[in-house]
């Protein structure tokens, strides 16, 4: 199967998301791949449209994949092979496309911030660009409740007023979480952020997404970004191409992509808490709560009384509570064990810090609903 690739080999999210077409070619064997020699794929010219398309001819192409902004959806069918569109915004009910679960990567940011207790909440994206407009909504759509302030600033997506984004940011209460449409606007914010005197994070705490470790730590303070899963997605675009391909028949397939994780650098911090004793225990807990201590262990040397800290912790981080918190980290981890090993369920435990395995169940079921055994079973 030979495939004419339309891709930008600068962009981090183009090169890995071939990673996972590559890696679906490999595993089938015998594909062949066609790199476009000119970046003429974005371009609003029909004749390198039609160039393109007379290229797929001359090399005989099975299929069509990448950034194609202006083509002519007519000549495109008369090919009669699989073409996958990767433009945003843009929807052709007929053509296969990859679109993106948008909105979840706004959510994740937001549950992020949510968990650091943030009340001032900011977006900045581009205008008139579909995957802004949604992360945003996903982001502000989060917040259980009005009593969280919201703000936003669109820019051009090619053409940023950055004078404007300077008087935006100053108006903005602090500290403020916000979220960058992409890394490539976070990187330039921060920077921005910088020049005016905001500090980053402990006023801005700024979150990007595509997690382009070279743009993410181009500048200090670093930034924290979300991971889409692009090999997934270029996986399952392999899939598609070459269900179709054998088929020989096309059909409007729309394969997703979503986010992984999200990666923390020094743009965020763990927690925005302002209670000194509180920060410090949590900070402990953060570090070593796969180590088998007591909670009081953590809440040695804080010099409160437990029933202080106890108050003063909820205060901060309601509903948990000093023993609450310590044991949902544990509960995380565990589940990440049981998720991605086969390690038995009472080492695992082991691993994850907890030293009363009699009690394991209970707890476990508590925080998530099942057994440690059926939750394992679910991945199978």
């Amino acid at each position: 199967m030979k495939v004419l690739l339309l891709c930008d080999y600068l962009r981090t999210p183009d090169r890995r998301l071939l990673v996972g077409l590559f890696n679906y070619a490999n595993e089938l064997g015998g594909w062949d791949f066609v790199f476009n020699p000119v970046p003429i794929f974005s371009s609003n010219n029909r004749r390198k449209s039609e160039e393109i398309i007379e290229l797929a001819k001359s090399m005989k192409v099975d299929a069509i994949f990448g950034r194609w902004e202006k083509f002519d959806q007519n000549a495109v069918k008369k090919l009669g092979i699989p073409v996958v569109i990767w433009i945003s915004g843009k929807i052709y009910p007929t053509l296969p496309k990859l679109i993106g679960e948008y909105r979840n990567f706004g959510k994740m940011a937001a549950q992020f911030f949510l968990r650091q207790h943030y009340t001032s909440y900011a977006f900045l994206g581009y205008k008139n660009v579909l995957w802004s407009e949604e992360r945003m909504k996903g982001f502000f759509d989060a917040l259980p409740d009005e009593h969280y302030h919201r703000s936003f600033l669109r820019v051009e997506k090619n053409h940023q007023d950055w004078n404007s984004v300077r008087k935006w940011l100053e108006s903005l209460k602090k500290p403020t979480a916000m979220m960058v449409a992409n890394d490539a606007l976070g990187v330039p914010l921060i920077q921005t952020c910088k020049e005016i005197g905001l500090n980053v994070p402990d006023d801005i705490a700024i979150i990007g997404v595509d997690n382009d470790e070279f743009l993410c730590t181009l500048y200090s303070p670093a930034l924290t970004s979300i991971n889409p899963n692009f090999e997934k997605q270029g996986y399952e675009l392999g899939q598609v191409l070459w269900k179709m391909h054998s088929e020989g028949r096309i059909w409007p397939a729309r394969i997703l992509l979503e986010p992984l994780e999200l990666v923390e650098r020094s743009s965020t911090k763990p927690f925005n808490i302002a209670d000194q004793y509180i920060s410090q225990i949590v900070k402990k807990m953060d570090e070593e709560y796969t180590k088998p201590n007591s909670l009081d262990y953590y809440l040695a040397n804080i010099p409160l009384s437990r029933r202080a800290i106890e108050k003063n912790f909820k205060a901060a981080l309601a509903p948990d509570t000093p023993l609450s918190y310590l044991t949902k980290l544990r509960i995380k981890h565990l589940c990440l064990l049981l998720d991605s090993t086969d390690l038995p369920i009472s080492e695992a435990a082991e691993k994850s810090g907890f030293v009363d395995i009699s009690n394991l169940s209970r707890i476990f079921k508590k925080h998530t609903g099942m057994s440690p055994s059926a939750y394992r079973k679910k991945r199978d």
